[in-house]
């Protein structure tokens, strides 16, 4: 569902990625957040218009997307798929929107299953570093991820999750960008968090990368592990066609900074609990998205070993 930093129990995770009109991607995560079970330890089973001219500018496409402990502390990983860390920001509008991604899962769903500031913690060799707070979750975003570990040990000590250079450096290996890890208490903070979304300059302007690789044990993940799946993931662009997907209608009363950067129609894929495949992320391109279709693959992050996308419904 996605990487932790130590064993815990995550469901109706529900991610998705939106292509705003100022050429920004926004990376929307929520999830409910349960205790850590013998399972959760051990999670896998080994085995329309023209963009601006800022967004075209983007970087080649990688290899792997070429598609035809007892510590309570704990954390949970975003990549942010950006060569400007000083572009990333916390839409912190999403506070006021509690039910917005359930509005999009419910949106999503098939038919009959639908019923605080911020600090700068300065740098270092490793890059920029940046601590705010936001709902349950102190949130740590640095510029290369394996700077990480040293800055989470300014995290308050109930929320501090354990600390291993080893999946930081693996992670900033595979994806060479910037992540944020959400830090939290297992046992403090459980149930159904507010929305997180950041909003970035894209690193590949023409496609998504929905960030589903998992891993719940605090371990660098395995690449070919089957792991199993809870969530709702979907795929939304301001150049969408009218007729273009599914459009959402909001519970909440969207607050005028965040409606820039808020889906107004969707695209996406409901992965019940239960559902299994090939661990790794989720690829789109936008394009596709514009045209009202969810064509989605399965992939591995850019600088990880080759492995082929292979097409969602066979992953």
């Amino acid at each position: 569902m996605c990487i932790s930093l130590a064993p815990v129990q995550f469901g109706k995770t529900v991610t998705g990625m939106h292509e705003a009109e100022d050429g920004s991607h926004v990376v929307f995560y929520q999830n409910v957040v349960g205790a850590p079970t013998a399972k959760s330890a051990s999670s896998t089973t080994r085995g329309g218009r023209r963009r601006s001219a800022s967004a075209a500018k983007g970087a080649a496409l990688p290899g792997n997307w070429q598609v035809a402990s007892k510590a309570r502390g704990n954390a949970l990983v975003i990549p942010l798929v950006t060569g400007d860390f000083g572009s990333v920001e916390l839409l912190r509008g999403t506070a006021e929107t509690p039910d917005l991604l359930r509005d999009i899962r419910r949106t999503l769903l098939p038919p009959q299953r639908r019923s605080r500031g911020s600090r700068s913690f300065g740098s270092d060799s490793k890059g920029a570093v940046v601590i705010e707070q936001f709902d349950i979750y102190t949130i740590v975003r640095a510029e290369n991820a394996s700077a990480i570990p040293n800055a989470v040990k300014a995290v308050e000590a109930r929320k501090r999750p354990p600390l291993n250079q080893e999946l930081f450096d693996a992670l900033e290996s595979w994806y060479g960008c910037p992540f944020a890890v959400a830090c939290f208490n297992t046992d403090d903070d459980q149930g159904e968090s507010k929305p997180i979304a950041f909003k970035y300059q894209p690193l590949y302007p023409d496609v998504f990368m929905i960030y589903t690789l998992d891993g719940h044990d605090g371990g660098v993940p395995d690449l070919n592990a089957q792991v199993e799946l809870d969530h709702t993931v979907f795929a939304s662009t301001w150049r969408s066609k009218a007729d273009a997907g599914k459009t959402v209608r909001y519970s909440d009363d969207i607050p005028a900074e965040l409606k820039p950067y808020v889906p107004e129609r969707v695209v996406g894929r409901s992965l019940p609990a239960g559902t299994t495949m090939v661990n790794g992320d989720i690829l789109v391109p936008i394009d596709s998205v514009a045209a009202g279709q969810f064509e989605a693959y399965r992939v591995l992050p850019p600088n990880a070993p080759a492995r082929d996308a292979v097409p969602l419904a066979e992953a």
